[in-house]
């Protein structure tokens, strides 16, 4: 059955922009190279890494930190590599996400129609990666999330990634761990890498090896934290995509 579009979500590092943009596009390709040398028979092609971007239109709703407008055009062109994740559809995890792991902005065109709202259009480029959702919620205790079912287990590694979007109280170095493991509960779970968390922001790990067919985020340490609003996703290498 279709998905309704209003179940897509949007965050840029911390800030969830989700209520403050109307729709996105994903365009997701692989980069050709083109190896040729002296003496080649024909014309050599083959694929390289996944690149991809993700256009944002959105409603220009005044300035300040954390407004869609100024955020945005503090990333234009940026060479601190920002994170950029689409949710297709939020209404259960394990459902697909495309994240933008080094991301910039390229453009920003605002719209002032005389008759109606100002709007604006944004574009993301950067390196691709297609995975899962594992978590979205406000974690207050020291435990694992729900583990989500991959379907399959991978033997490449993977990669995670974390959207801190709030703090409550003061978090020092609060820890959450990606695990996998071969069965659903988690009996002996292997630990693919940690998520060391002071501030709201995000953050990306890689990781080589086996890989469980399921995956979990698991919190560690709240770090002195009351509680930390997170969204998170994973991608498993040969699973969800390269």
């Amino acid at each position: 059955m279709p998905v309704r579009s209003y179940n897509s979500r949007i965050l840029i590092d911390q800030w969830d922009f989700s209520g403050d943009t109307v729709g996105l596009s994903i365009k997701r390709g692989i980069k050709v190279l083109a190896p040729n040398v002296l003496q080649s028979a024909a014309a050599i092609a083959v694929p390289g890494n996944p690149t991809g971007t993700i256009a944002q239109k959105g409603y220009f709703n005044g300035p300040g930190a954390g407004t869609i407008e100024e955020e945005i055009d503090a990333r234009l062109g940026t060479e601190t590599p920002v994170i950029v994740s689409a949710l297709l559809d939020t209404t259960a995890l394990g459902n697909p996400v495309y994240v933008l792991s080094t991301a910039w902005g390229d453009q920003l065109d605002l719209d002032f129609p005389i008759d109606d709202l100002m709007t604006l259009d944004a574009n993301w480029q950067g390196a691709m990666r297609r995975g899962l959702s594992i978590a979205h919620s406000v974690v207050s205790t020291v435990a694992a999330l729900t583990g989500i079912d991959f379907a399959t287990a991978g033997v490449d590694g993977g990669w995670a990634a974390i959207h801190v979007r709030a703090i409550v109280g003061t978090a020092t170095n609060a820890t959450f761990t990606v695990q996998s493991s071969t069965v659903v509960g988690f009996g002996s779970p292997v630990t693919h890498g940690t998520f060391t968390v002071s501030a709201v922001g995000a953050q990306m790990l890689t990781f080589t090896g086996a890989v469980g067919r399921y995956v979990r985020l698991n919190c560690t340490s709240l770090g002195g934290a009351t509680s930390l609003a997170v969204t998170a996703s994973a991608g498993v290498t040969g699973v969800t995509g390269r």
